[in-house]
């Protein structure tokens, strides 16, 4: 069950009403400053992949199965060892005060961090304005116009 907790919490963040603890806040240190950046490059990947097989994107090209398996072994070996071994103590004493709530907030902490560390770079950031010229300014501005 935990493990499919990790997986929705990668994707999805978590809820903008739960809190962390102090136990919590210093896992999810952890597991940012535990993890290079391009650890954190491959779990965005890994993410883009599993969101790939949602039917309301059906019109991108799929990867080829050895793709996807290849990331989720990356993904499933950081999670392993980012657990067991470079955040345990922090694991431990999060789960131990704050309970396996911890989890979810910590690793939806390490998600988000790894998608901003992508979205700020300037190839994808020019990609981001592409629908600007787009956009009916004019009818906006008409909007919200007293």
């Amino acid at each position: 069950m935990w493990r499919l907790t990790i997986i929705a919490l990668l994707l999805f963040g978590i809820p903008s009403q739960a809190s962390a603890g102090a136990y919590t806040d210093k896992a999810a240190r952890c597991l940012v400053v535990s993890t290079l950046k391009s650890e954190r490059a491959d779990l965005v990947l890994w993410m883009f992949l599993t969101m790939r097989d949602h039917p309301a994107l059906n019109e991108l090209p799929k990867q080829p199965d050895s793709v996807v398996e290849i990331s989720n072994r990356k993904t499933a070996s950081l999670i392993t060892e980012l657990i067991s071994d470079r955040c345990v103590e922090e694991f431990r004493e999060a789960r131990k005060h704050d309970g396996q709530e911890s989890w979810k907030a910590s690793f939806a902490i390490l998600g988000q961090i790894a998608g901003e560390e992508l979205v700020a770079h300037p190839h994808v950031q020019k990609s981001l304005q592409g629908f600007a010229e787009f956009i009916d300014l004019e009818k906006i501005n008409e909007a919200l116009t007293d």
